[in-house]
This record gives structure tokens, C-alpha cells and sequence, in this order.
């Protein structure tokens, strides 16, 4: 069983384990005090207890180029499958899991931004990927989930290639992407309590929702504490990861989009966790 070496990794862990579940309670907290029932503001402190325990394998084991390589292909299966099962008025975001309604992006993506930093593939097929994550995410479609992959894929492709071919084809075939995403409609209905959840806790207390927003803004600058390490795939991997995290967080400022780890959602607390597992494990990788 692989061992972690570096403190880092728990120092790491332990400021996201800190500032995540303070801002998990807030979101939570809030939404008790508007009149919630229990069943509602629960389910966030839930998902965020079985992330934690689910990215514990990803953080002891997670230190092989292999895995990311499956995390990869995984996501893309994934997301692809989306297309296939049930929509909600024409949009499929949606797997269902036995009781569990899973929001396939929001669980994956973060661990594949991740993983995209750390698979050692080619920067061409690196490419291919990210272009086959966001034509799905279009086709769903999801503004919110695509604009936040493709920024930080864009990120991950800049850093891994000098190429100016290779940039100039990431660069106008994510902003193409990026943009057929926001020009598709999205008649989904917002749900208070998940795409309105900051105008729910203004309403609460406007120093609460402060708060709350302040204790977001801190969970997606976490990974920030890995720019500094000595692995240069690491660095890069904290980075594309924290460009995710804010673009997630300020989507739902522009359209009736879910707020990470405020809203209730299951799939954002767990997704965030794994990601952190996986970036954790990454100081010191293995083929």
C-alpha cells in the first residue's frame, strides 16, 4: 500500500476538510433557518462525509499516471452515458445510481481536471479529450459545467505545450465550445434552494451570506497551497483545479446555475473531494 511522504499532502487536505465543511454548514445553516426541511439542508454535510471518505483510496492509491489515464476515460464514458438516460425537459445532466440522482460533471469534472495535469498523454490526445468532454457537456448542455472545464483545460493545455499550433487549435476550439454551450437554451427552471441559494441566505442574513460567499471564495484558493511543489505536474494540476473551482463558484451569477457546495446538490461535495484526493496524491507520481 502506497504511503504519503509529504506533509503537504495533509496540510493540504486538512485546510480543505476546514474551510469546506465551514462553508457546507453555512449553505446548510441558512437554509434550515429559511424554513428547510431536514431532508433538504442534510444532504450537503451527507455528501460532504462521503467524499471525504471516498477520496481517501484516490489520495493512498492515486499516485499512478494509470489512474488518471481512468479517471479519463471514465469521465468521458460517464458523461457520455448522460445522453443516453432520462432527460429533464431535453437536458441531460443526470445519471440515476439506485436512489441516488447523480449529476455526472459536477461529481467528475473537478477529478478530471486533475487527472488531465497528471496522465503524462501527448498534448495532442490531451486535446482530443478535453474536446470530446466539452462537445458532451454541449450537447447536455451545460453553460456552467463547459465554460469551467474548457477554462481550465485551456490552462492545463498552455501549460503542458509550447506549441503554437497546438495552442492556437485549443484556444479557438474551447472558446467555440464555450460559447455553442451559452447559445444553447436551457429551459430548466432555477430551484431556489440550489441555483437561488444566495438570495435565500440575503434574505436569512445578509452577514451570513457573506459569510458564506467569503467561505466559497477560500475552498476554490485551496489548491493554490500546491503551486509551490516540487512537482511541476502538481503545480499545474493545483492551479487548473482552483480556475474550476472559481469558475464554478461565479457561473451561477450569469444564468440560473447550481452554487457549488452552497446549494443543495450531492454531487459538488463529493466531486470537490475527489479531486483533492487525487491532487494530494500527486508529489510523488508512479508509472
Amino acid at each position: 500500500m502506497a504511503t504519503i511522504r509529504s506533509a503537504t499532502d495533509w496540510r493540504t487536505l486538512g485546510s480543505f476538510a476546514a474551510v469546506s465543511a465551514v462553508t457546507i454548514s453555512l449553505g446548510s445553516y441558512g437554509l434550515s433557518l429559511y424554513g428547510a426541511g431536514v431532508g433538504t439542508w442534510s444532504r450537503n454535510p451527507i455528501a460532504w462525509l462521503a467524499g471525504c471518505v471516498l477520496a481517501v483510496p484516490l489520495l493512498l492509491t492515486g499516485r499512478s499516471r494509470r489512474m488518471s489515464i481512468g479517471v479519463l476515460a471514465l469521465t468521458v464514458l460517464a458523461l457520455a452515458a448522460t445522453l443516453l438516460a432520462q432527460d429533464q425537459s431535453g437536458v441531460h445532466r443526470w445519471l440515476d445510481i439506485g436512489p441516488v440522482h447523480v449529476n455526472v460533471a459536477a461529481l467528475l469534472l473537478p477529478v478530471a481536471v486533475v487527472a488531465l495535469s497528471t496522465s503524462n498523454l501527448a498534448p495532442a490526445v490531451l486535446l482530443a479529450i478535453m474536446g470530446a468532454i466539452g462537445v458532451i457537456l454541449v450537447a447536455q448542455p451545460d453553460a456552467s459545467q463547459a465554460t469551467a472545464f474548457l477554462l481550465a483545460s485551456a490552462l492545463v493545455l498552455f501549460r503542458c505545450t509550447k506549441s503554437p499550433g497546438l495552442r492556437a487549435i485549443g484556444l479557438v476550439g474551447m472558446g467555440g465550445l464555450a460559447l455553442a454551450a451559452w447559445l444553447r437554451g436551457d429551459p430548466l427552471q432555477p430551484v431556489p434552494e440550489v441555483e437561488g441559494v444566495f438570495l435565500l441566505l440575503v434574505e436569512v442574513s445578509k452577514a451570513l451570506a457573506a459569510a458564506a460567499g467569503a467561505a466559497l471564495a477560500l475552498t476554490c484558493a485551496v489548491p493554490l497551497r500546491r503551486l509551490a511543489s516540487s512537482s511541476e505536474t502538481t503545480g499545474q494540476a493545483a492551479l487548473g483545479l482552483s480556475v474550476y473551482f472559481v469558475a464554478s463558484a461565479v457561473m451561477p451569477f450569469f444564468g440560473a446555475y447550481p452554487v457549488p457546495l452552497l446549494g443543495v446538490g450531492m454531487s459538488f461535495p463529493v466531486g470537490f473531494w475527489l479531486a483533492m484526493g487525487l491532487l494530494s496524491a500527486r508529489e510523488h507520481l508512479s508509472d
